[in-house]
């Protein structure tokens, strides 16, 4: 990367569209995830969750339910997380996970007099943040219908701001002339360069030889894989591996310039690497390469990489109202995107 992306971590509380009850619990530092128990809507919203929380704060005795009043809905919600309740991500707290999903199984075995449960839709949902979604005009999600490639240089995870890390990286991004858009999933938001029609890739699909060796394991995608990406290395653990995937090739001369721009990927502004043999042995670390991206709602997924698919995405709670975050100061340099830590 010829140029450096940096980022400063944006720090701020909850902010809301919503008003927040006096009695409420207050919000950790560190609080990423919540729980939504049930939405009130109606002219009798407001006091239809007040009596909600109340009887089942006595119900329970369990001092985490709170309610956001917001304009149109009154929600009803439990607890606050550092980590998601949908999955083990990378680099989180596995304890913070298993106590979110324990909570959450806890919610929905709750019954009423009649054995009916009280909080069966209830669901994880990630706690918004001040300016975290972005201009529109910014998602890779709003590029017109024949924008189909992308290339993913980059993903923010496992922090609060993660959202507007990406935003903010986006932004610098675009004033230094990169066209650059965001993707926010469940629990990551990707920092993309460039939306190019089908067209600008030639794909040519690479048959699988059964191995040599009955000991190497075989990995075969249905996408294709970054130019750089590594096919053929032995683990530290000794295990052979074999990657076979469709050849690609690249037609259009600015989508081939942007992949020789945007050779690595970056996890919360780091390069991670793989520690892998060669044949003779030799041990070497491999950058993660950066990630051709077929575009969401465009008919695939990422590829490349080893990366794990989001849980599905749960119905998102109000958005807040977004906020202006200061400019980033100008640097030199060959370019990262800046840590979150």
């Amino acid at each position: 990367m010829k140029y450096l992306l940096l980022l400063a971590l944006l720090l701020g509380g909850l902010a809301v569209v919503a008003r927040a009850a006096d009695d409420n619990p207050a919000l950790p530092k560190d609080a990423m995830w919540t729980i939504n128990c049930r939405i009130f809507t109606g002219p009798l919203r407001v006091e239809m969750a007040k009596r909600a929380k109340e009887g089942v704060v006595k119900l329970t005795n369990w001092k985490d339910w709170y309610v956001i009043q917001g304009e149109d809905e009154s929600t009803l919600f439990f607890g606050f997380y550092k980590a998601s309740p949908l999955r083990d991500v990378e680099g989180g707290d596995p304890k913070e996970a298993e106590r979110a999903r324990q909570d959450l199984k806890n919610i929905k075995a709750l019954r009423d007099t009649d054995g009916n449960a009280l909080f069966p839709f209830s669901f994880p949902a990630e706690i918004p943040r001040p300016g975290s979604e972005g201009p529109p005009e910014w998602d890779i999600k709003n590029t017109p219908p024949d924008r189909y490639w992308s290339i993913l240089i980059g993903e923010y995870r496992d922090n609060p701001e993660r959202k507007k890390a990406a935003v903010e990286a986006v932004r610098v991004l675009r004033e230094d002339k990169v066209e650059a858009y965001y993707l926010h999933n469940a629990t990551t938001s990707g920092v993309c360069v460039g939306a190019w029609p089908r067209e600008a890739l030639k794909l040519e699909k690479d048959a699988a030889a059964q191995p040599d060796d009955p000991n190497t394991i075989i990995k075969v995608y249905n996408i294709p894989l970054p130019k750089n990406a590594i096919t053929d290395y032995f683990d530290m653990e000794g295990k052979h591996y074999k990657v076979f995937a469709p050849k690609v090739e690249i037609l259009d001369l600015s989508m081939r310039a942007a992949v020789d721009k945007n050779p690595y990927f970056f996890t919360n502004g780091k390069v991670y690497s793989k520690r892998v043999k060669d044949r003779n042995g030799k041990e070497q670390d491999l950058p993660n390469p950066s990630l051709l991206l077929i575009i969401p709602n465009r008919g695939a997924a990422i590829a490349g990489g080893e990366k794990k698919p989001d849980a599905q995405q749960p119905p998102a709670p109000p958005r807040p109202a977004p906020a202006p975050a200061p400019k980033p100061k100008d640097q030199p340099g060959t370019g990262k995107l800046k840590s979150l830590e």
